[in-house]
């Protein structure tokens, strides 16, 4: 049996690599009609790309020989996102409901009683989405499961938690998808979830990524003086914060906060920096945006951050190519690009440009123009 990859401080993250509310009527159009959206052919081409990357609906990491679960649940989220390919959706539900258990325990590593709440929460939203039962999925209770890791009092309520006996990588990803994947439950824990992930915003409206490492003390929020920017963070934490049902006002007024922090840092040819670690343009961090924004109702701005990530995707190429039978493929950058056009995407580069192409594909949609296909069918 192929085992997971080793569990690590970012386990459950989908990284690549290292005050004004908006109004209830504008917002909740966007949000709801962005799934409907026709995708472009940069998008769909990016997912055809990563259907093409699954082994028996898994990807398959060659380079340390593992079965990439979270990039696999990765992928069915995204794949939803676009439209379009609901039945490789269909197919990795159906690999993922036999090793649900290796995604969101140490199983394989002989400690099954251990489960990361990051894992829970996203393969939760992976369930929904999918058409799976979440209650029943992979012999899985996914909405108790995630319910069990929310801290119930203290300062640190609302807070996920993994169990691990002494360590915890819960994070604002896993904390983001918990407060979609419960709402969408209707769970009365949702609330809480929701309530503690606006806590990680920063006065800036970024929201930073690690919670508090002293989950008893007092002060749970984010300081600005301690948190550096984080653009991936704060564009996933939108999008899902965006599919929440019937969302508060305090709701709203974080993510047009959120959004007006992304178009305050786009540079002038749309592109956005991922972090104090990741400062230079990437397409990943500029994907996630697009789709941030683009569901918040920015098409303009989605739109330019859109065009500079397909700018970077991988065409038609001529049987010659290195990067022949690649098409839609996404680069991390224009350098990794232009490594790739000499040595192709090999074994060890290859997980970096799924993971790439997997964040950034669903704001390929966004790009301007593409609402050209819709046609009015009624008065």
């Amino acid at each position: 049996m192929k085992l997971s990859a080793p569990r690590t401080a970012l386990s459950g993250l989908a990284l690549t690599v290292a005050a004004t509310a908006l109004a209830q009527p504008l917002l909740a159009p966007a949000a709801q009609a962005a799934p409907d959206a026709p995708a472009t052919g940069s998008a769909r081409a990016g997912t055809g790309w990563l259907a093409t990357q699954l082994t028996d609906g898994v990807i398959h990491n060659d380079q340390y020989d593992f079965d990439d679960y979270g990039l696999t649940v990765d992928i069915g989220i995204s794949m939803d996102e676009v439209g379009g390919d609901q039945a490789l959706v269909r197919q990795i539900r159906q690999a993922m409901a036999s090793r649900v258990d290796s995604y969101v325990s140490d199983v394989d590593y002989g400690s099954p009683d251990n489960l990361y709440s990051g894992s829970l929460a996203k393969v939760l939203v992976f369930a929904q989405v999918s058409g799976a039962e979440p209650r029943a999925y992979g012999g899985y209770d996914l909405v108790a499961q995630v319910e069990d890791r929310v801290t119930t009092s203290g300062p640190s309520r609302g807070r996920l938690a993994d169990r691990l006996g002494g360590a915890d990588y819960a994070n604002s990803f896993g904390q983001a998808f918990a407060a979609r994947g419960l709402a969408v439950a209707g769970s009365p824990r949702a609330a809480d979830v929701t309530d503690f992930l606006l806590k990680q915003q920063c006065s800036a409206g970024f929201f930073r990524i690690f919670f508090n490492s002293d989950p008893s003390a007092p002060d749970q929020g984010c300081a600005d003086d301690r948190d550096g920017i984080d653009t991936d963070t704060t564009a996933l934490v939108v999008s899902q914060l965006a599919k929440i049902p019937a969302r508060s006002q305090e709701v709203d007024a974080a993510i047009a906060k959120a959004v007006d922090w992304l178009v305050s840092t786009q540079r002038a040819d749309g592109s956005f920096v991922g972090s104090d670690f990741t400062p230079d343009p990437n397409t990943n961090s500029t994907g996630l945006a697009a789709t941030a924004l683009a569901t918040t109702g920015r098409c303009e701005e989605a739109g330019r951050a859109a065009e500079w990530v397909s700018a970077l995707q991988v065409g038609a190429e001529p049987a010659s190519s290195p990067l022949a039978g690649e098409e839609g493929a996404l680069p991390y950058s224009a350098d990794a690009l232009a490594a790739a056009r000499t040595s192709g995407i090999t074994v060890e580069t290859r997980d970096q440009w799924r993971r790439a192409t997997v964040q950034a594909v669903a704001g390929l949609a966004s790009v301007r123009g593409s609402s050209s296909s819709l046609t009015v069918t009624s008065t």
